[in-house]
């Protein structure tokens, strides 16, 4: 794999773990309105925040692991 497409691929998870982190905040706000249990949990800044990021880190992370490039 060449660089350019390295790049390519790094970038597209960054973004795709931005895009994927901010869906699950919209859905934790969504689901606060409609379950009790989700609307505690979501009072927590943990949740309301850690979770997200650590999602979306974690997708990031998955770009980068030695393993992903090994497949091809």
């Amino acid at each position: 794999m060449n660089k350019a497409n390295s790049k390519i691929l790094t970038l597209s998870f960054a973004i795709s773990g931005a895009v994927v982190g901010f869906t699950i905040s919209l859905l934790i706000k969504a689901f606060s309105g409609a379950f009790a249990f989700v609307a505690r949990a979501a009072d927590m800044d943990l949740v309301r925040h850690g979770v997200p990021l650590v999602i979306g880190f974690g997708l990031c992370a998955a770009s980068v692991s030695p393993w992903h490039f090994s497949l091809g």
